[in-house]
């Protein structure tokens, strides 16, 4: 009997260190049209939308049960392109942190969810909030299209609220969710929302597993980029052609004894060319004090580069590669939005970014004062 109770213990331990931890969904969806079609479970931030698991959608359910994989943040779907979680795309899909725990899963045509353990549970919790405030969102913007402009002024100051909101939404979590994957998902996908300040900080508090998320690699890195153009720094020099197709360095305008900023636009850029008016009010205030303004393009076409200079009526020295987003200028100043600018001081010294109207115009009085 003891021979034979040891090797029952013995089988036991081996089915016990031979078990895989599995994941399962029970899903639903609300269209019964998509009766017989398939949902998809996809890598999160692979190009290629690699297939991990798929089921068939049988009477308005769907089941998945299988050994989790190594990469558990993943897309539920009904197709495999790209969707972005927050975004319009999202129809019959959501974001999943597959685990051992039993989740339930409902994919519909406006606001999908996977619940069942802490974190889907938080990342779902949170979408909700961000859902109810974003409900009026599209009758807003149809008033602000419209040829109403007090009403279209009055939805604009309401749609700008909305997004506060939703932004303090996303930030509060990605703040409360440092150790998590859905936490570095919303970092990433409203980092243009945050400062340099703001994303250094969630970066130097963040665990592996946040920074593990897709896209969070990047945002890294340019910030890495950043540090070496940040305000006190000399500024950094590079090449590109003129207007007349001539080869200029950056440093033959800037540390010249002039108080210069470096404006980073592009002709389709429509919030560079609304700011404009105002860019061309400062330069006339102060050109003839020791100010200037030198333009560095992220076109690709040298006809719209040239013809928007002119249409502007834009009179200061203009630089480009013409490679757009791949401007060798831009990625040395961590450009990835546009307008982007940089002000430097009479020595070549970094003194500020991103001002404008009244802002910029006092920074430079008091940089011209020195």
């Amino acid at each position: 009997m003891k021979k034979n109770y040891s090797l029952a213990a013995s089988m036991l331990l081996l089915v016990a260190c031979n078990t895989t931890p599995k994941y399962e969904i029970n899903g639903t969806v609300s269209d019964p049209a998509l009766n017989g079609q398939y949902v998809y479970l996809t890598n999160f931030g692979d190009k290629e939308m690699l297939t991990v698991d798929s089921a068939q959608i049988v009477d308005g359910k769907f089941r998945f049960n299988n050994e989790l994989p190594e990469q558990n943040l993943c897309f539920l779907s009904i197709n495999t392109k790209a969707i972005a979680p927050f975004g319009p795309n999202s129809a019959y899909s959501a974001v999943v942190v597959l685990d051992a725990a039993p989740l339930q899963a409902h994919l519909d045509s406006v606001f999908s969810t996977v619940t069942g353990s802490p974190e889907n549970d938080a990342f779902v919790a949170m979408k909700t909030k961000v859902q109810e405030l974003q409900k009026d969102f599209p009758e807003l913007l149809k008033v602000y299209r419209s040829e109403d402009k007090d009403a279209a002024k009055q939805a604009g100051e309401k749609l700008m609220n909305i997004q506060e909101s939703v932004f303090a939404e996303m930030k509060a979590y990605v703040e409360s969710h440092k150790n998590t994957k859905t936490g570095g998902l919303t970092f990433v996908d409203m980092r243009y929302s945050l400062s340099e300040e703001e994303q250094n900080a969630i970066i130097a508090g963040a665990d592996s597993t946040f920074l593990s998320v897709p896209g969070v690699d990047r945002i890294v890195k340019h910030l890495e980029v950043l540090k070496t153009v940040a305000v006190g720094k000399q500024f950094v020099d590079f090449e590109m052609a003129d207007v007349d197709g001539k080869a200029r360095k950056l440093s033959e305008f800037v540390g010249k004894g002039k108080v210069v900023l470096i404006d980073f636009w592009a002709s389709w850029c429509g919030p560079c060319r609304r700011a404009m008016p105002d860019l061309i009010k400062t330069y006339n205030a102060y050109k003839g004090k020791g100010f200037d303004v030198i333009g560095i393009s992220l076109d690709s076409k040298d006809a719209d580069w040239k013809k928007a200079i002119k249409d502007l009526g834009l009179k200061w020295n203009h630089l480009s590669d013409l490679k757009g987003w791949k401007s060798a200028g831009g990625a040395l100043y961590g450009v990835n939005s546009i307008p982007h600018t940089v002000l430097v001081d009479k020595d070549g010294v970094i003194a500020a970014k991103n001002l404008h109207g009244d802002e910029l115009n006092s920074k430079i009085e008091e940089l011209l004062a020195k």
